[in-house]
This record gives structure tokens, sequence and C-alpha cells, in this order.
């Protein structure tokens, strides 16, 4: 499979990159991955191709050197010079499930609760309002719209919101806390339910919307 990276942009005709990392935190160089140097970064970018020119679309094949199985985390940057830079904006970031050869799609959360607690409760759908913390949590938490998901000042259709603990997530640790599912107008169809602490949401709409993250504290 190709193009397995996909970025829809706000932009046509822009320089954009990006950059993998494993849980370890370490960045692959085109061959090996290895601990992150700052005078290295131009051997970590891996250049975003607008497919088809014009189309405001970003794809690049995920290395099949990568060979190991896991999740790593990918971001993407606009190239402001010649060449890659650490300072370059930040665009987008996303985690990415691979099995060393493809791509692996992930079941929501809400098919894994129901999969697990139709095997020991009988059969039915468990899953409304997906976690299992005291705070219910939705598009105004925080403040009316606060969390609605957008694109370009329009509501996200199909969106998916995830919820990671920040302080797990930050250690490389990428549980899924909470899971939300967005309307025609953006805002979530049910509320997660979380547990008072700090957390990051992550905004996506698979195959149009890399992940945006917004770090949301809980209480």
């Amino acid at each position: 499979m190709a193009n397995e990276i996909q970025y829809r942009h706000t932009a046509t005709g822009e320089n954009l990159y990006i950059t993998i990392r494993n849980a370890d935190g370490q960045y692959w160089n085109g061959s090996a991955f290895e601990a992150f140097v700052v005078g290295n970064w131009d051997d970590y970018d891996i250049t975003l191709a607008e497919t088809p020119a014009g189309g405001y679309r970003y794809e690049a094949d995920f290395p099949a050197g990568i060979s190991g199985e896991g999740n790593y985390s990918i971001d993407a940057y606009k190239r402001a010079g010649a060449s890659p830079a650490i300072s370059d904006e930040l665009l987008a970031s996303c985690e990415f499930a691979w099995d060393g050869t493809s791509e692996v799609i992930l079941p929501g959360l809400a098919d894994v609760i129901d999969a697990e607690l139709t095997t020991t409760h009988g059969s039915g759908s468990w899953s409304t309002g997906a976690g299992f913390g005291d705070v219910e949590v939705d598009h105004n938490y925080g403040g009316t719209d606060s969390l609605r998901y957008t694109h370009n000042a329009a509501g996200v259709d199909g969106g998916i919101i995830r919820a990671y603990l920040k302080d797990e997530y930050d250690a490389g640790t990428r549980v899924i806390r909470g899971q939300a599912a967005t309307g025609s107008d953006g805002r979530w169809i049910a509320p997660m339910y979380l547990d008072a602490d700090d957390y990051y949401l992550f905004f996506s709409k698979p195959g149009v919307h890399s992940a945006t993250k917004v770090e949301v504290t809980v209480s």
C-alpha cells in the first residue's frame, strides 16, 4: 500500500514534510531510529507531496524500512527555508499503527467495549458515552462550543475525538481514555466520561484531516 500518510492542508503549493518517532522518542533518519539530535533535523524529514498539484492534499508513503510493529508518532511541518529546520511550524500530529508491512486500522473504543462486555454480560450495545470517568465532557465543556470540531470555521462531520491522559501520553503510553464522534455540525453526538485530570484531545477525520491536539483539564 502507498500514500498511507495523508494531510489536508489549508493552502496549495507549500513545502510540507513529516517526521516519525517511535515509542522511545527516537526519530527515523531514513534507515534507522536514532536518539534525537538537533543538528540532525534535516535527516528526519519525509517530504509530503501535493497530490494532485493544486489539490491541497499532501501525501507520503510510510517507510517500508520500518519493520517493527507498533504505534508511531507522526508530526507534520511547513518548511520555511531551503531545508528543514527544527524551528519550522508544526501543523499537525497523529498516531499511526503499523504491523511491520501495512497500516493497522484499529477498532474504535466503542467496538472494543461492546465486544468485551458482550462476552461477559450478553449481547447489546454497552458503549454509549465512551469512557468510565465521573465528569461528562462534550463540545460545550469549558464554554459553549469550545470543543466543537471545525475546519476553516465549518463543522466537521464524522470526526473522531480521542482522549489520552497527558502524563501517560508524554511518557509514551498511548491508552485511549475516552472517544466521541461528531455530527454534521461538528458537535459531539454523545459525550465521553473522564476522571478529573489533564488530557490531550486529538481531533481527526481519517483520510481527510490529520489529528490536531488540544490540551484540556477536566475537573
